[in-house]
């Protein structure tokens, strides 16, 4: 990106750095030792983020379930997290998704139901984690709007199992 500028030259700094005994061509420092040439930054231009070892474990949804069932969804969420795709398939749609906490009798765990402009998703029973009850419900709400077949999200769960 910005690998080839050039040095700013401004003649205030090189006459403080001369006159503290710099000279052009040496590294800075008081041993001598260093870069000559500015190291060169290395952006990161995509929005992948940062990840840990926990998160290493990918529940990824697979490339050609959303490209055959609507070819309308970006496609930059493919491979993806479940709860990130539909992140972004709803800022793309500038949707407001809302994810509610589900209370069931009788039953301990966790479930979510998800919000979107086109309806309200929620899954069939509860999840023993929340990271676990938000996936079912993502997973729930992409193919209740269409973007992902039900037997991928099969699989993506049985693949998180």
């Amino acid at each position: 990106m910005f690998v080839r500028l050039d040095p700013v030259k401004s003649d205030f700094a090189l006459k403080m750095m001369k006159k503290m005994g710099w000279v052009e061509g040496t590294p800075l420092g008081k041993a001598g030792v260093g870069h000559i040439v500015p190291p060169v930054l290395n952006f990161q231009v995509d929005r992948k983020g940062l990840v840990s070892d926990i998160d290493s474990v990918k529940v990824a949804i697979p490339t050609n379930a959303i490209k055959s069932v609507n070819r309308n969804v970006p496609s930059m969420f493919m491979g993806k997290h479940p709860v990130s795709a539909l992140q972004e398939l709803a800022a793309k749609k500038q949707w407001v998704v809302s994810y509610d906490e589900v209370t069931v009798p009788g039953k301990p765990g966790f479930m979510y139901k998800i919000t979107v402009p086109l309806g309200t998703f929620q899954p069939s029973d509860v999840s023993s984690t929340k990271k676990q009850a938000k996936l079912h419900a993502a997973l729930n709400c992409l193919v209740g709007i269409g973007a992902l077949p039900p037997d991928e999200a099969k699989s993506i769960l049985d693949s998180h199992n």
